[in-house]
């Protein structure tokens, strides 16, 4: 057998390969196991280096860093013990080529056999792209999936277990409401398998098990460090069958798994001790802040990944018309920290939340399903109180009222949704226009926020507001999710310059008392210079 180029003589017993090392002469032996892998052969100097060398990386602002400024950590953090010669098994084939590049032969014992029960081309609800990711976790056993917001990942995780057909299957959230959503795919694609769910305090298990980090955290008697808009969870009532499930897991899949590098994630992942599948979902399986290797090591290498434009060929996603509003630049933002300017030119900008209203108002009078997404309450407050027929969602309010929010735009409404929620794992069809509000640096929260272009009757393309924030620092963010649009070969991109207008202009077009500036705001859909 000759495993992604890895030659190995093989026993197999059931779904895991036992190797006999008596019948083989490689150089370089790793004993896997789903949470660590371990070189049982001793390194040379020159294989030792160049692991250790490869297997860390700086943490973003670790320049900061007392321990680093006083000389006493040398600034990276490490993925490979040089002590005990082991590292998390997402590495494993990092690890395998890296020492097939320098002349080594390896043999890796204990790495489990994917069988499918089912032929994959057989499963009528798969799309093309989903057949071949599931391809690509058979070849690989333990990788990460890496598809845009709608394209179907849910699905694809319905079609993965029922091509495997191996339990128990865990599927980890990062929120309440996303957990409370994937049961019902699993229920209308795969109907005679058994769903559970561990969020708030409930523990229902069963074949697949969706579970929300912060129980799984509470299981072990852990602290979750909750997102600003995380509800805070009821502890589970078995926290002991949550542990047994978790470790006896054979296929586990982490949804957003770019989350995965926090401490939370980490630690879950140090639990999959049974596991012989392994996969991570995310429009986004990189970080902002260098901890990509901390993505691979705790699941995989990305197997496999298709792009928003291809699935806007393929007609599962429509085409977004983004504009982008120029705004006036600021004055006397030399020297303000970032927090400062923040608040001063995005969330106070009187400006900026009066473009936001006038093109939010338009958008009603199109009858057009919309929201606006806000980092912050404080400025959702602000933006509430001057958009008229304006609704607001955060983090703080009942789950009840979250609910009846997103009933209320499934339905068709089209006031004005304003929320710090919304902007990862949410499918809402009918929206048709979404509001960046709150501006930012992130490509991970610019990929997550794109939440108009899921088809729906009458739509054919989702409208994307976005800002060109003419201040220090705020100006980079913008040109870099400026960058991010112009990437995708079928995004419409679209430049509105507005710092000729007066706040009275912006104001009367809100009102109705003016509607001259109609055809530089209102008309979204005819307006800026196309530079896509």
């Amino acid at each position: 057998m000759q495993w992604r180029g890895v030659h190995v003589q093989e026993i197999n017993f059931g779904r895991v390969s036992v190797f006999n090392f008596s019948a083989m002469a490689s150089d370089i032996y790793i004993q896997y196991t789903p949470v660590r892998s371990k070189i049982i052969t001793p390194l040379p100097v020159e294989a030792e280096t160049a692991l250790y060398e490869s297997l860390r990386y700086h943490p973003e602002n670790y320049f900061y860093a007392t321990r680093y400024q006083s000389n006493q950590w040398d600034g990276y953090t490490e993925c490979y013990s040089k002590v005990t010669h082991s590292f998390r098994s997402g590495l494993i084939q990092r690890v395998v080529r890296l020492l097939q590049d320098l002349g080594y032969i390896v043999t890796v014992s204990n790495q489990p056999s994917l069988l499918s029960i089912k032929s994959v081309d057989t499963i009528p609800y798969l799309r093309t792209w989903q057949r071949d990711a599931i391809r690509k976790v058979l070849e690989y056993g333990r990788c990460g999936i890496w598809a845009p917001p709608r394209s179907g990942k849910t699905v694809f995780a319905c079609g993965l277990v029922d091509v495997l057909q191996l339990y128990p299957v865990v599927y980890f959230c990062e929120r309440l409401e996303i957990a409370q959503q994937v049961p019902e795919k699993f229920l209308l694609f795969t109907p005679n398998i058994s769903v559970g769910v561990v969020g708030n305090g409930e523990v229902t298990i069963g074949e697949v098990t969706v579970m929300t980090v912060q129980s799984a955290m509470a299981a072990y008697g852990n602290h979750h460090k909750r997102s600003k808009d995380e509800e805070e969870e009821k502890e589970p009532r078995d926290k002991k069958a949550v542990r047994d499930l978790i470790e006896s897991a054979r296929v586990v899949i982490y949804d957003e798994y770019h989350h995965v590098a926090h401490a939370s994630g980490q630690f879950i992942m140090g639990k999959i001790r049974q596991a012989s599948c392994i996969v991570g979902l995310s429009a986004t399986p990189w970080r902002d802040d260098n901890a990509n290797l901390l993505l691979e090591r705790a699941v995989g290498p990305v197997g496999y990944q298709v792009t928003y434009s291809h699935l806007i060929d393929c007609g599962l996603l429509v085409r977004p018309h983004i504009y982008m509003y120029k705004l006036p630049k600021a004055s006397g933002d030399g020297g303000k920290a970032y927090q400062t300017l923040y608040k001063e030119y995005i969330v106070e900008n009187a400006f900026r939340n009066l473009v936001i209203a006038r093109v939010t108002v338009e958008f009603q009078r199109l009858r057009w399903p919309n929201i606006v997404l806000v980092d912050f309450i404080k400025h959702g407050n602000i933006l509430h109180d001057i958009i008229p027929n304006s609704l607001i969602v955060t983090g703080q309010d009942r789950m009840s009222w979250r609910k009846q929010v997103m009933e209320l735009v499934n339905d068709g409404c089209t006031d004005t949704i304003i929320t710090t929620l919304w902007g990862e794992g949410v499918d809402v069809p009918p929206l048709r226009a979404v509001v960046l509000a709150g501006g930012g640096e992130s490509s991970i929260e610019t990929f997550q926020h794109l939440r108009s272009i899921t088809p729906y009757d009458g739509k054919d393309c989702g409208v994307v507001v976005d800002f060109f924030d003419d201040a220090r620092y705020l100006r980079r963010h913008s040109k870099a999710r400026k960058r991010f649009y112009l990437s995708e070969k079928e995004f419409r991109v679209f430049d509105v310059n507005v710092t000729g207008l007066s706040q009275d202009d912006i104001q009367g077009g809100i009102d109705g008392t003016d509607s001259s500036n109609e055809n530089v705001i209102g008309e979204v859909l005819a307006i800026g210079e196309d530079v896509g």
